[in-house]
């Protein structure tokens, strides 16, 4: 898979699910299950979240996903507690 660089705003369609009855380990990357984005005046249904992570920028919590559209193409988003705003980090293709 070849990958490239994007680093542009999105607009993500994003459900909180509520962990419930869950243990306190379920962290809140765990429950953010981001649907679709737009970029470029595209929307992309996103059909799996492959994996993600977290890291720290100062106080704030970047999440970080890589998902799939029903293209298989690979998309890695970031969703930056600072300002509360999505980006697209890069894209994968055959």
């Amino acid at each position: 898979m070849q990958y490239e660089t994007i680093n542009e705003p999105i607009t993500v369609d994003c459900v909180f699910k509520n962990p419930g009855s869950a243990s306190v380990a379920t962290s809140a990357k765990e429950a953010m299950l981001p649907r679709m984005f737009l970029w470029r005046s595209k929307t992309y249904r996103i059909t799996k979240i492959n994996g993600r992570w977290q890291r720290r920028e100062g106080k704030f919590l970047i999440y970080c996903f890589a998902v799939s559209d029903e293209n298989n193409n690979g998309y890695e988003l970031e969703f930056n507690t600072e300002d509360m705003k999505w980006q697209l980090l890069r894209i994968g293709f055959d």
